[in-house]
């Protein structure tokens, strides 16, 4: 699996493009607000993609979904975060982007397992930064969006956030004994171990 970081739009948002080498099909994690971007990079190279997953709704990893979908490519969220996906973006207006609702073709539940492109997604649901932000797992491998950052973590300030609910999200993160490398939303990847040790939201008492 060949995994490309495309930092896109002026929020710096990261869209994974993943691709099974095996079958030169992709799935595109967050695609962002750069539609162009992503295009080049298929085009180069020269990768089918066949869904979209989103960690969350907010406009700047989801803008291009409508577009994608058109294509006929599969658009799967959270089900909690489906009805957002579909309602305008007065965050995207704010930043100067023209936000398409979006009805996605698919909708998961924390557990369920995706399989696009030949490669298997187990997903985890990690309310916090939306109601229904979840990472994603992959081998040794997690996309965390905006729930885990390099030493800190997704804002809970958004109307639709639950930061109640982020302590519990956390842990069960850093319950995982394997050692994910962590592609996050924005910034750096980083490492479960590392968060353990370094991140200041991690709260290990409770």
């Amino acid at each position: 699996m060949k995994i490309i970081k495309l930092v896109n739009g002026i929020i710096e948002e990261n869209c994974y493009l993943l691709i099974n080498e095996k079958n030169k099909e992709g799935v595109i994690i967050d695609g962002g607000v750069d539609l162009s971007l992503i295009d080049e990079t298929v085009k180069k190279e020269g990768v089918t993609i066949k869904a979209m997953l989103l960690t969350h709704f907010h406009f700047d990893h989801a803008l291009v979904a409508s577009a994608l979908k058109e294509r006929g490519i599969k658009i799967y969220i959270s089900e909690q975060d489906a009805p957002y996906l579909n309602k305008n973006s007065r965050i995207a207006e704010f930043y100067g982007y023209n936000y398409t609702p979006c009805t996605p073709t698919d909708v998961f539940k924390d557990g369920d397992v995706i399989t696009e492109a030949g490669l298997d997604f187990k997903v985890m649901l990690t309310p916090g930064h939306t109601m229904g932000s979840c990472c994603f797992l992959i081998e040794n491998v997690m996309f965390s969006g905006d729930t885990l950052f390099l030493e800190t973590v997704g804002r809970t300030t958004f109307k639709e956030s639950q930061p109640k609910l982020l302590p519990a999200s956390l842990k069960r993160i850093i319950s995982l004994e394997k050692d994910y490398t962590v592609y996050t939303g924005h910034g750096e990847n980083t490492t479960i171990f590392y968060e353990k040790q370094y991140n200041p939201y991690i709260n290990h008492d409770n």
